[in-house]
């Protein structure tokens, strides 16, 4: 919700991912790249256009998302969410997915078919809508490809626009408060 991130592009994130830029503060690198000589891992893509960086929002720094970084580096771990396994059909996300639809329908009493996991996107994309930020901002921190001709020669947005746009959105606290979360 806080990203607009695919949920294969999060579960996939190594350590490494989690970027720092001294003018704009942190950022996850969404990439199939790897660094550090890392060949086990398999990371991908949808689209070209899904390259991209997305900053923090200050909503997940404030309940400690740096903080559970810091521990994965400190424990050594070398993907980000390392309690994500393979499933049946080689995805990280496959049982992550099952259980969050599990738990939303159990618990949370969310019951209506059209909600699932990728709902979360939805809510980013109305979310930048609701702030304001333009299509081709929202775009480019969804991984979207954009409708117009002129998109095509249009470079990457700078960190610093993604970072206002990212800090520019206000997210209903329900859910926060549903999962026990202070923010």
């Amino acid at each position: 919700m806080y990203t607009g991130a695919r949920l294969k592009e999060l579960a996939q994130l190594m350590v490494y991912d989690v970027k720092q830029d001294p003018k704009h503060g942190y950022y996850l690198n969404i990439t199939d790249l790897n660094e550090e000589d890392d060949d086990e891992h398999i990371k991908a893509v949808k689209t070209n256009t899904s390259r991209r960086r997305i900053p923090l929002h200050p909503d997940l720094i404030k309940i400690g998302f740096l903080t559970y970084w810091e521990e994965c580096k400190t424990q050594k771990h070398r993907q980000l969410f390392p309690l994500l396994k393979v499933d049946q059909h080689g995805k990280l996300s496959g049982n992550w997915s099952k259980w969050w639809s599990r738990y939303m329908r159990a618990e949370i009493g969310i019951t209506a078919k059209s909600k699932v996991l990728h709902s979360f996107r939805h809510t980013f994309k109305d979310a930048c809508r609701e702030a304001g930020i333009g299509e081709e901002i929202h775009d480019s921190l969804t991984g979207h490809s954009g409708g117009g001709v002129g998109r095509v020669y249009c470079s990457e947005y700078s960190l610093e626009q993604l970072t206002k746009a990212i800090e520019s959105l206000q997210f209903n606290t329900r859910l926060t408060e549903t999962c026990n979360v202070e923010v």
